[in-house]
């Protein structure tokens, strides 16, 4: 795998081992990112699919596989076409919405880098999960006019009853963050219903 990204970078190319992080000044068009997949387990019929998988989708960059690597190298071009994987992920449109990020400190900076690259206007996020937070983040949309389109909360974190009532008592929707892996998995925004929290 060294030999390959040494090869990568000779050719010219530039890696990424991680998400860059969003910037409207400094963005790389989705046609110059090639996002490379994970390899199977032998053990599963399906591809797990990484963050990076995920901002691929995001952007509508694309999706290939090692071997596909591998060949464009040996060949000394860029292959038009991956065998392995022949799914070309399509840029989902964010542009006019604004969510707020409940969660932990991980999942809140990687899933709003997310949504700003799938161009939503405004991701906000609280800090710590308590009520107080919650509030204050809340607060701050409403003076920064800010219409928080949804709540969406990480699907493993346990809800305290102070964060469940502050949530119902701000009348926004509350989906688990399914719904974003999900929309960006299948190509289009979901409606919100089938992931709402009812608190």
């Amino acid at each position: 795998m060294n030999e390959m990204r040494a090869s990568i970078t000779e050719n010219g190319g530039r890696l990424f081992d991680s998400i860059p992080k969003f910037s409207s000044s400094k963005r790389v068009p989705a046609r110059k990112q090639i996002v490379v997949l994970p390899t199977m387990n032998n053990n599963s019929e399906k591809r797990k699919e990484t963050a990076k998988c995920l901002y691929a989708r995001a952007i509508g960059a694309r999706l290939r596989s090692v071997r596909w690597v591998r060949e464009s190298l040996e060949k000394n071009r860029i292959m038009e076409n991956d065998g392995q994987n022949a799914t070309q992920p399509t840029k989902l449109n964010f542009q006019g919405t604004s969510f707020l990020l409940l969660g932990n400190t991980f999942f809140q900076d990687e899933f709003s880098n997310l949504m700003l690259h799938a161009g939503a206007n405004t991701v906000m996020t609280c800090g710590k999960m308590t009520k107080k937070a919650l509030n204050q983040a809340l607060k701050r949309a409403q003076e920064e006019r800010n219409e928080i389109h949804a709540v969406v909360i990480q699907s493993s974190e346990k809800l305290s009853r102070e964060i469940k009532s502050a949530l119902s008592e701000s009348r926004k929707i509350v989906v688990r963050h399914d719904w974003l892996t999900e929309s960006l998995q299948r190509g289009e925004i979901l409606e919100f219903l089938e992931y709402e929290v009812h608190l």
